[in-house]
């Protein structure tokens, strides 16, 4: 009974390792997704760098729709 609860237990932090893993490389990748765009819609030559990156990220902070759920 033991060895069950602690592997339940290590599934659940791995599954947690996983989502964030996922998240982090979501938050790294989308922004070059939409400099890349941006260079394929319009020929802009937008040049892939940490400068670029991070303004592509804080433009999309600032565009994000925010979300409202009500629950009843």
């Amino acid at each position: 009974m033991a060895s069950r609860m602690s592997a339940s237990r290590m599934s659940s932090k791995m599954d947690t390792f996983l989502i964030a893993a996922i998240v982090i490389v979501a938050a790294l990748v989308t922004p070059l997704g939409g400099i890349w765009a941006l260079n394929t819609l319009f020929g802009l030559g937008i040049a892939y760098t940490f400068k670029t990156w991070l303004a592509a990220l804080v433009l999309g902070a600032i565009l994000n729709p925010v979300v409202n759920v009500k629950k009843n």
